[in-house]
């Protein structure tokens, strides 16, 4: 047990903890990610820009207002 105090058993551990973790996330992703293509991707982009126009409009001050 006074071997596994040390820090370097500790790093070791940390770092193979670590690298399993990720080469597992990289295999086996979450399942809400398979549904996503390009499409989805090309929305969002589109929907996220309009919303950017909007946000610049609302904060316009020469609006024309027809009575």
């Amino acid at each position: 047990m006074v071997r596994f105090f040390k820090s370097s058993t500790i790093n070791r551990l940390l770092l193979c903890g670590v690298l399993i973790t990720f080469t597992l996330a990289i295999v086996n992703p979450h399942p809400a990610y398979a549904d996503l293509n390009l499409n989805d991707i090309a929305f969002y982009t589109r929907m996220e820009k309009l919303a950017e126009k909007m946000w610049k409009y609302k904060d316009r001050q020469d609006i024309l207002v027809m009575f």
